[in-house]
Formats: structure tokens, sequence, C-alpha cells
């Protein structure tokens, strides 16, 4: 398999094989879990090496993950989802970008430990050799303040600043960072009283041994969903457990590849289109080229065929749907609604484009088949878009003044329909209910014509 397979598609028939990919949905402790979840992180790990690289062989991998250790790379935080993980979680402040907490603790929050003592780099490079303008003043002041704003800003309810007058055998009372001052002033600082008496405090060997755990499986009600998990618990309430719940690990699909390429293609089209480029057809189909993500497809001829498959709907959509008077509001917009006081929804929309009179369409590009008008008029991922576009914090339009079209870019129609408030509050219901059954782990299997292309067919309990 060396020869002509990739490093995933390597480690995926090995799983598969030795029966270890069965055994996955089988764990029966906290500990199990772990392994299994730390397997599949290594494997969506060489998926992603996959789609970026050329050369996905086993031995350009090895070579990879070689250097990687050699270099000391450990994985990175955004790798982890820390919101799943009942503990605290302990991680730097560059870590922490992008990220969100109910609570945030920022500590050492005293001078020369935050912000730190400037350090010379080890390396200096010659200012006549940096091509940017270099900042005035005091630029490692500067960039520790930055810090200190992201990791303050991590906080979603309590932020706590912490500082102690000692550190270590130093017998010297340290001082408050200027930060904190910064943040709350000096009356506030003033008013804070004195410290707790050490008495008071708890000995660092209270807490319970994580081995203790090791044997309880323990689940974090859902308190979010993306549409996508909706579809897929909707679909099969089975499929939903292996793909996100235990998260086994599945190979690089051909189909999820090319749809992903269309939509990357069309994407950076139209934000070069919203600059004023005007790119022509010329200009969409190398974009194809440029963004092809080549994972899944086994073969280099079965590539190229999907490749000129996805040009002739490129050059399709550019000579019937494209229009060069539109005005589009926004691409890739990720939007996040609330639904009652315990769960919240979020998904992706493809395009949004501004029409008259205040109005605005939903674009979203599908690669399939197209199904039956009847079904597009009831189709639910329409009818969160308009629910997404009636909150007010997003778009704030009645579902009267949006317009949603799919458009099936392999025939080149565009099909558009709305909803009524009916609609949306029926969606609403339907989709907290959803919610409510998974937290009640309501996994049973749904056959039907989709287990033909279920990733999980050869571990399905339904099919054993």
């Amino acid at each position: 398999m060396s020869k002509k397979d990739s490093a995933g598609q390597i480690l995926y028939s090995f799983l598969e094989t030795t029966g270890l990919l069965k055994k996955f949905t089988k764990f029966e402790s906290g500990k199990e879990e772990k392994e299994v979840l730390n397997i599949s992180r290594f494997f969506d790990k060489l998926k992603s090496y996959e789609i970026t690289h050329e050369d996905a062989s086993i031995y350009a991998v090895v070579d990879w993950i070689d250097m990687s250790m050699e270099l000391g790379e450990s994985p990175l935080a955004t790798d982890v989802d820390w919101l799943k993980n009942d503990a605290v979680n302990i991680l730097t402040v560059h870590s922490a970008k992008g990220l969100e907490f109910t609570n945030v603790f920022l500590v050492n929050l005293v001078s020369d430990r935050f912000p730190t003592r400037e350090r010379r780099e080890k390396i200096p490079i010659p200012e006549e050799l940096v091509k940017e303008i270099l900042p005035e003043g005091d630029y490692h002041l500067e960039e520790e303040r930055r810090l200190f704003y992201v990791g303050a800003t991590r906080a979603r309810d309590r932020l706590f600043l912490t500082a102690s007058s000692y550190y270590g055998e130093g017998k010297r009372v340290r001082k408050i960072s200027p930060f904190v001052v910064e943040t709350l002033g000096e009356d506030v600082l003033a008013k804070a009283g004195n410290p707790p008496d050490e008495g008071k405090q708890l000995t660092l060997m209270e807490w319970k041994k994580e081995e203790e755990k090791d044997n309880q499986l323990q689940r974090q009600p859902i308190e979010y969903l993306s549409f996508t998990q909706v579809r897929t618990y909707l679909t099969c309430p089975l499929q939903y457990k292996y793909r996100y719940v235990l998260k086994i690990p599945v190979p690089p699909s051909a189909a999820a590849s090319f749809g992903s390429s269309i939509h990357l293609t069309l994407q950076k089209f139209y934000e070069r289109f919203k600059l004023g480029n005007n790119p022509d057809k010329d200009a969409l189909l190398a974009l194809l080229d440029a963004v092809w993500i080549p994972a899944g497809y086994g073969n280099k001829k079965y590539e190229e065929k999907m490749k000129n498959r996805g040009k002739t709907m490129l050059t399709l959509y550019f000579e019937k749907g494209h229009r060069p008077d539109i005005v589009i509001d926004d691409l890739e917009k990720l939007f996040r609604i609330k639904l009652d006081a315990n769960f919240k929804l979020g998904g992706k929309i493809d395009r949004v484009d501004k029409l008259k009179d205040g109005k605005i369409e939903i674009i979203d590009y599908k690669t399939g088949r197209r199904p039956k008008d009847t079904e597009i008029k009831k189709d639910l991922q329409m009818t969160v878009y308009a629910l997404a576009a009636n909150d007010q914090g997003i778009y704030n339009k009645p579902p009267e003044s949006v317009l949603l079209s799919f458009y099936f870019l392999e025939e080149g129609i565009k099909v558009s329909s709305q909803r009524n408030p009916e609609d949306l509050q029926k969606a609403k219901q339907q989709l907290i209910e959803v919610g409510k059954n998974i937290n009640s782990s309501d996994f049973q299997p749904k056959v039907g014509s989709w287990c033909d292309f279920c990733d999980f067919r050869l571990i399905c309990e339904a099919w054993q």
C-alpha cells in the first residue's frame, strides 16, 4: 500500500483490518475514550497534511513527523475542544486567541512577570533588512499590553486578575502590574482590601486524582450545535454518535473534497469581484486549479475527471448564474443564533446579496443532485438561514424580506423560496427538540438509502 496510498489511507486501513475501528465504538471508560480521541486527532492531522501537500506518502509524512518532533512541536491549543473539558484549562495567552470561556483567571500580574522583562532576540535582525515600518516607543511593553487585552477578553462572564506579594524565595514585595492599574484604576485597587490569611487558602494537594475519574464516562450537555450536526442527527442518530461523540476516524472523501474545492473557488472569485477586479471566466477556472483539494480520489485519473467536471460546472455557472450587477453583502457568513435559554445553533452561509427595497437574497451552492421543488420549499437548512437573517444581531430581516435560493451547479439552475413566521417558529421547536434528544443520548440507528453512502457502514451495529 505504501507505494500507491497516502499515509492517511494506510492508517485507516490498519484501523479497519485490525478491528480497532470497531472497538472504538464500544469503549467503556473515560481513559479508553481519551485513547480513541487521541488516535482520532492524529488521524485528522494526517488528513489536514494530505489536503495541503501534494506528496502525502507515508515516507513524506514520517519525515514531517520526525521534523516536527525535533522542533519540539506540541499540539496547538486550537486542535483541542477546550470547552468540552470538564476541568481547569491551563494555556498561554497566545494559544487562547479566538477562544472564549465562562471564567478566565489571569495570573502573575506583577511587574517583571506580566509585563515580562524585555529579552534580547536570540538572532537579532538588522533594521535595514526589515521591510515593514518599525513602531516607535516601547515596543515590548505595547506587545505585552496587547497580550493582556487578548487574555482579558477571552472571558465571557467573569474575569479574575490575580497577583501575589511574593514569588518563590523572593523577599522583595512585588509591585502590581501596570496593566491592572490601567484596567481598574488606582481607586478600585485601593478599595480591594488586604489578601486573605494564609490559613484560609486551599493546599495544592486538595484535588480529586485523575485516576479516580478515568473509570467514569462524563458527558457535558450540548449547548451549541452546527446545522451540519443537526442534519446528521436527523439523517441517523447513530451516525451522529459515531461522527461527533465517538469521533470515529473516516478517510478523506472525494465528494467532500470536490464540494469544498468548488465552494472555495466561488468564494475567492467573489472576493475579487467585491474588490472591483471584475474577474472573467478564465480567472474563475484558474482559481479552481489554485484551491483544488486532491484528497480522497484514489487515483490521478479519477481526480482529473472530477476536476474537469468542476470546470464544466463553473463554466456553466459563469455563463448563466453570474451577473456583473449583483451587490454582494457577505461571503461565507458565520452565524450563531439563540434558540432558547440553553441552546444555540450556528452555521455558515455561502453568499448574501443585497436586493431592492432593503431585501436580501441568501444563496447556497449545491454540487449534488437537485431535489423536488416541494422538498426545497420545506428544506430545513434554508429555514435555518431565514432564522439567522431574522435575528436582531445578524440582519434583522422579517421572513418576507429574505429570498432563499439554492443554486444547483450541475444543471445551472437556481431555485428560490421564502418562509413565513410560522415556518420559523416550527423549525425553532424542531431544533430545540433535536438538542434535547442528543442530550438524552438517544442514538438509535435509522436505516435508509443513505446507509449505502455512510462512512460507518462497516462498523454500524444496524448492519452486523
